[in-house]
């Protein structure tokens, strides 16, 4: 244990967005100190901070230090994305329907985004509000002899969400992005989830992180491998292909509100330097079946413990001083500064703690309340 002093909460979350809701509320009606989760969600939004983000803000303005996984969808550093993101480019090509204006180009102009793995769901989000969207976007698989075999075609009036998923798509599919007539551009974003979706299609980018993980609340934690590792951790360090990686853009207020009106491109709204950390994943533990622990699952907790040992060292900290100091602290590693794939960089124990002795932040406390939602 990273803590041994810490007091232990789990929330055992109910499957779907209201169980995590519950879960956050009720560890948050506990008194707990530090929320730690490893749940991603195939519907979470990217360009708008949906309930759970707000819920995740709510509890970091309270005083609570909230760490989550940023994922194990791949970076684009890597070869390993899952995602794709870019603004809407018009054009046209043989699958194109009929009743829809133009459908989206991809990289090389190319019509259609083809899968080269098997996935349970992919999902297509344009930066429309939630539950305001008026301009009607959709999703449409083809196979390879251009055979329509999936679609989801939702119809998008003023009071819809801008969202369409498909499930149970298949390796050399192929996803077709196509507007309505009427529909105004805008930026797009297409996530692969589930299955072997390393990387999940031919074109993809940067920029995996969306919903909680992306609130301006949480910690979002990528992994480096400390598997086998006999020596710190150096600049030399690197994260592990299979983590999510950032930045994200936020186009609007958790209200709906544009944060850029007139402008719903990528060049527009809030930039969110996320991950904000990186932490060891890969560590021994005594749990069966967790001999050695991978995943950005691991290092979440990892991170949360290390936030444990600086409240037992000054009970006083909040959110906003614990992550100026990580920001201070972190072994700075992928590209100088904060990048998209490790934030700030890896977060240390003895780093954080010698900071919090040399700035003679010391004070005595009893026990804290560190939390895990399962």
């Amino acid at each position: 244990s990273i803590a041994p002093g810490a007091e232990l909460f789990f929330a055992t979350e109910t499957p779907g967005t209201a169980g995590l809701l519950q879960a956050i509320e009720d560890l948050s009606q506990a008194g707990v100190d530090i929320i730690v989760d490893d749940v991603t969600r195939p519907a979470a939004y990217p360009f708008q901070d949906d309930e759970v983000a707000v819920a995740v803000k709510r509890a970091s303005d309270a005083g609570i230090l909230y760490f989550t996984s940023s994922g194990n969808t791949g970076n684009a550093l890597n070869g390993r994305a899952s995602s794709y993101e870019a603004d809407y480019r018009s054009g046209t090509g043989p699958v194109l329907r009929e009743g829809y204006m133009d459908l989206h180009l991809f990289d090389d102009n190319s019509w259609g985004n083809t899968l080269i793995a098997n996935a349970s769901i992919v999902c297509l989000f344009w930066s429309d509000p939630i539950g305001a969207s008026a301009n009607d976007y959709d999703l449409y698989v083809y196979d390879a002899n251009l055979n329509l075999v999936n679609y989801s075609a939702d119809f998008q009036d003023g009071n819809g969400f801008p969202i369409e998923c498909v499930f149970g798509v298949e390796y050399t599919q192929i996803l077709v992005v196509m507007r309505d007539e009427g529909a105004e551009r805008r930026a797009i974003h297409l996530a692969v989830s589930g299955g072997d979706y390393q990387p999940g299609m031919l074109f993809t980018t940067a920029g995996g992180i969306r919903g909680h993980q992306g609130s301006a609340g949480a910690f979002a934690v990528a992994a480096t491998s400390a598997a086998g590792q006999t020596t710190p951790f150096t600049p030399e360090s690197r994260v592990e292909a299979f983590s999510t990686d950032g930045f994200r853009r936020i186009l609007f207020e958790a209200d709906g509100t544009p944060i850029t009106p007139g402008d719903f491109s990528l060049s527009g709204g809030e930039l969110r330097r996320k991950p904000d950390i990186t932490a060891a994943d890969g560590v021994a533990t005594n749990v069966p079946g967790f001999e050695s622990f991978f995943g950005t699952s691991a290092a979440a907790p990892n991170a949360a413990g290390i936030a444990a040992l600086m409240l037992q060292a000054n009970r006083d900290l909040t959110p906003a001083q614990v992550r100026e100091i990580f920001a201070e602290t972190a072994i700075d590693i992928e590209a100088p500064g904060i990048d998209p794939n490790s934030g700030n960089g890896i977060v240390m124990a003895t780093a954080v703690l010698q900071y919090l002795l040399q700035t003679k932040s010391i004070s005595t406390m009893g026990p804290l309340a560190g939390i895990a939602l399962a």
